[in-house]
């Protein structure tokens, strides 16, 4: 990534842990606990290159920087 404060590039590294449960039906919907996200499936398949992308995207900081040191 680079630095929006210094524009220096810096390794950041990726964590991320969801929890997905395959759903159908507003009636499964309802069925899942809290705890899981839905992941509305509208055909038999699921895209899951898209899926990871779009997960690690949500993962990126808004606004990357180095650690302060303050």
């Amino acid at each position: 990534l680079q630095c929006q404060r210094c524009l220096k590039p810096f390794s950041y590294s990726l964590e991320g842990k969801f929890l997905l449960s395959p759903v159908k039906t507003e009636e499964e919907l309802a069925k899942i606990p809290d705890f899981y996200e839905p992941l509305e499936i509208s055909e038999n398949t699921v895209d899951f290159q898209e899926l990871i992308e779009n997960e690690l995207i949500l993962s990126l900081p808004i606004v990357p920087r180095h650690k302060s040191n303050e």
